[in-house]
């Protein structure tokens, strides 16, 4: 499983794909997407992608709580990645 979410993680880097939303529609769609992340003929759900994606990143980053890309801390500059817009 934690294989399959990093496979969809960088399918959804290459392709520039904006939200978990579109990412999961896009494995739904495209067989060889499907193909390259080792699904079968279920596709996760888009919350439970985020949520399965929050847990394995707070596990690699050995930090309790994962901050998501809108939210920052007070002080904390936002990178340069994450401030492009999906138009």
């Amino acid at each position: 499983m934690p294989e399959q979410l990093l496979r969809a993680m960088l399918l959804q880097l290459f392709y520039a794909i904006c939200s978990e939303r579109l990412l999961v529609g896009r494995l739904d769609f495209d067989l060889s997407f499907r193909w390259f992340v080792g699904l079968g003929d279920r596709v996760w759900d888009a919350s439970t992608f985020s949520k399965n994606r929050n847990h394995l990143l707070a596990a690699i980053l050995d930090r309790p709580q994962v901050i998501e890309p809108g939210q920052h801390r007070a002080g904390q500059v936002t990178p340069p990645c994450l401030r492009r817009s999906c138009s």
